[in-house]
């Protein structure tokens, strides 16, 4: 039975395959070759649009005229020819982006460019394009926001000298208004603007004539009005400067300043008074400008002198630190008598004399009637001079000196009090890690180093020369000093001191390479702590 009904089901299927319609295939998906035809269009695309959104603006201006144009009939004929061009351009747009759709067709794009070109030129004389009723409007608009700022400036306390003829540009701005409101009333009256279009251009000529003429009135007052309150400000500076300690040159500056203020101070009196009987609008403007540009002048003097001042105080301040310094350094090298020295300080008192030189003239332009326009730019330089002399001479002063006599040793380091050696007493010489560990295990210490002084940090720093110097007096008194030197003079004192004192010198095995063979120097090992045998360990980690 199920083989019959498995045979019935199947003739069925058949049946039912041979009657239904054969499907259509379907479409193949965009194959990657087709991008590059996309990427080709894009720029096409870019330009159609921006001459679209150009079509877009153009309607909206047309739009915008429909009203003025009920009122002015007789520019309609220009309107409608502007009218028929963006219908034709719009109709262009639309079959050029139809034809975007096919296969790229040659100088397309040329064809693009020139439809975008013709939408920019058609928006433009839109945009232009005005109506006698749009120019009526327009400059009545104007002439009522003019009208309106000049009864406030007449009202203003601050426009007392410029009251004249600020009246005077109310009365011509006011009567201009008036003939527009009496046009406008005509208009209205017989609905558009025939036979009134002459009246329109010379009434809107007349209210561009009056709005240049206010801005460039009013422009000139508000600085003028902005130059007597810098003015003001510029005289509390002078003032709380006056009441300020200050340096002699920095007060003949500030006389300069007040005398320069007071001038400004008669000038703005004459000014006021000119301006005042000034019949002619140019006349003022000219007073006015004047007096504006010499108080900016003035106030970048003013600027120029808080700013400078302070910068050459404080050069002054540290010149004579440094002064101090050279003082007490002259003193040291005359009182050893080391002719090394003396040059040294002799050329560091040269170049304090041209620093001290150059700050003063510094102080001179700025106190000048018409400082020079570099200043700011020198008393940079003046001050980064004065820095760097500073730290000259405090690398001078902080090195110390030593100082090697037939029977004495003299050591003075960062400037403080020389302490003095007896060659004869001197018993042993050391370097390097040899010359710490005698410092360390000494009774009485003394050390000559530069800042910073922290032996665990110079100990890690294998290039710091380190000389060790042990005595002893007759009486068994010992001294061990530390002397830290520079690169390029610790052999020298170790040979003389060794020639001088005929004392052995000691190094670690790890310092051999700082000391010449023919030095003949002892290589010395830690010796091993108390009670372990085989190993030591040293407090400074070496």
């Amino acid at each position: 039975m199920y083989p019959l009904r498995l045979s019935l089901l199947l003739l069925l299927c058949t049946l039912a395959c041979a009657q239904t319609p054969a499907t259509p295939p379907v479409a193949a998906a965009p194959t990657v070759t087709e991008s590059p035809v996309n990427e080709a269009l894009k720029p096409q695309l870019d330009r159609l649009k921006q001459a679209t959104d150009c079509l877009d603006q153009i309607k909206e201006s047309l739009n915008s005229k429909q009203d003025e144009l009920l009122q002015s009939p007789r520019q309609k004929p220009f309107f409608d020819k502007l009218q028929a061009e963006y219908t034709d351009l719009r109709r262009d747009d639309e079959a050029i982006l139809k034809d975007l759709t096919f296969a790229t067709k040659p100088g397309r794009t040329a064809r693009i460019d020139k439809h975008y070109a013709k939408a920019q030129a058609l928006r433009d004389r839109v945009s232009a394009f005005s109506t006698d009723a749009g120019r009526l409007n327009l400059a009545a608009y104007a002439l009522h926001q003019q009208t309106e700022q000049l009864t406030k400036e007449v009202a203003n306390e601050q426009q007392t000298p410029n009251r004249t003829l600020l009246k005077e540009l109310l009365a011509q701005t006011s009567a201009a208004e008036q003939d527009a409101t009496k046009i406008s009333e005509k208009v209205t009256a017989q609905g558009n603007t025939n036979g009134l279009e002459s009246a329109i251009a010379e009434l809107t000529k007349r209210a561009e004539v009056v709005g240049k003429r206010t801005s460039a009135f009013l422009d000139a007052a508000n600085q003028f009005i902005a130059s007597k309150s810098s003015l003001d400000s510029l005289n509390e500076s002078i003032t709380s400067w006056e009441k300020e300690t200050q340096t002699a040159k920095a007060k003949g500056a500030l006389q300069k300043l007040r005398a320069g203020h007071s001038d400004l101070q008669k000038r703005r009196a004459l000014a006021d008074s000119a301006i005042a009987s000034e019949k002619s609008f140019t006349g003022a403007q000219v007073n006015m400008q004047r007096f504006s540009s010499r108080v900016q002048d003035f106030a970048q003097k003013v600027s120029l002198f808080s700013s400078g001042t302070q910068k050459l105080a404080a050069s002054n301040s540290r010149l004579e630190e440094i002064n101090q310094n050279l003082l007490a350094a002259e003193d040291d090298a005359n009182a050893d008598g080391d002719a090394t020295r003396k040059s040294e300080v002799a050329h560091l008192r040269a170049q304090y004399a041209s620093v001290h030189e150059e700050l003063d003239q510094a102080q001179q332009s700025l106190s000048a009637p018409m400082p020079s326009g570099d200043l700011e730019s020198r008393i940079r330089r003046t001050t980064a001079h004065v820095d760097a002399l500073d730290q000259q001479v405090l690398r001078y002063v902080n090195n110390g000196q030593v100082v090697i006599s037939a029977d004495t040793l003299l050591i003075r380091a960062r400037g403080g009090q020389p302490t003095s050696l007896p060659i004869a007493e001197i018993t042993e010489l050391s370097y390097g890690r040899a010359a710490l560990r005698m410092i360390d295990s000494a009774e009485s210490k003394e050390k000559f180093v530069r800042p910073p002084a922290v032996m665990v940090d110079l100990i890690h720093a294998p290039h710091k020369h380190f000389v060790g110097i042990r005595s002893q007096t007759a009486d068994g008194q010992k001294r061990t000093l530390l002397i830290e030197m520079p690169a390029e003079s610790y052999l020298g004192l170790i040979k003389q001191l060794m020639a001088v004192s005929k004392a052995k010198l000691l190094i670690d095995s790890h310092d051999a390479s700082y000391i010449p063979s023919e030095m003949n120097a002892t290589i010395v090992k830690p010796k091993p702590p108390t009670g372990k045998k085989g190993s030591y360990s040293s407090p400074f980690g070496i």
